[in-house]
């Protein structure tokens, strides 16, 4: 049988005190060779670049966080390596990332996406030896229009909105009934009109404050205010 199915039956729950009592890094790399060997990859015999998206899809505007980092063999990170990432738009325009390092990983965040459609994520390492390694995760920028993102019906919304008016909310079958009742009633029209009046920006009021600053003047001149 080529490609057997491995498994594995942990019967313990208490390793987390293992990095509380200051075994973190056997911690990690327990599990780390522990899920290496369920999905076959402890065999492996080259350094592996991973990358990991926050979510898949997103609206436009939104903002994604994005890890990478590279792994050897025994299932240990890499720490002599250098990390380089793009942007590829839907059209092929290629914009860059930046992912510094955190820790033993790469992290960085995704913005400004407004074009939609499927986008990649293309990161590119540099191994010890100049090995070139490269892997791509996509991501989907979505445009909902909100209109019609509900296509359903809302009656309750629709009569809300008749017994605002002076309408009111009629079934289907009425039809003839309210046709018949438009075509007995007189034809009415309602205007309503606003005016304001306001005599401050008028050529009169002007005159009236020119007057009084002259006759302000005459006075304190003839008192000898001036």
């Amino acid at each position: 049988m080529q490609n057997p199915i491995r498994v594995a039956a942990f019967a313990a729950d208490s390793t987390w005190r293992w990095a509380m009592q200051g075994a973190v890094e056997q911690h990690r790399r327990f599990w780390r060779q522990f899920v290496l060997w369920l999905a076959r990859q402890d065999g492996a015999e080259a350094d592996t670049l991973w990358v990991r998206l926050g979510q898949r899809r997103i609206a436009p505007g939104m903002t994604i966080g994005c890890d990478a980092g590279v792994t050897r063999p025994d299932g240990s990170a890499a720490a002599d390596v250098e990390v380089e990432a793009v942007a590829v738009s839907p059209a092929g325009k290629p914009r860059p990332v930046r992912l510094p390092r955190r820790g033993d990983a790469f992290s960085g965040a995704l913005s400004d996406f407004t074009e939609p459609g499927d986008w990649r994520l293309v990161v590119r390492a540099t191994a010890a030896g100049g090995r070139q390694l490269e892997r791509s995760a996509r991501f989907t920028v979505v445009r909902q229009d909100l209109e019609l993102a509900n296509p359903r019906a809302n009656p309750l919304l629709m009569r809300q909105l008749a017994e605002a008016t002076p309408g009111g909310v009629r079934a289907p079958e009425e039809l003839p009934d309210i046709l018949d009742e438009i075509r007995s009633q007189p034809a009415t029209f309602e205007t309503l009109e606003q005016w304001a009046y306001s005599p401050w920006d008028k050529w009169p009021m002007f005159l009236l404050l020119a007057g009084l600053l002259i006759v302000e003047w005459f006075l304190r001149r003839r008192f000898g205010l001036v």
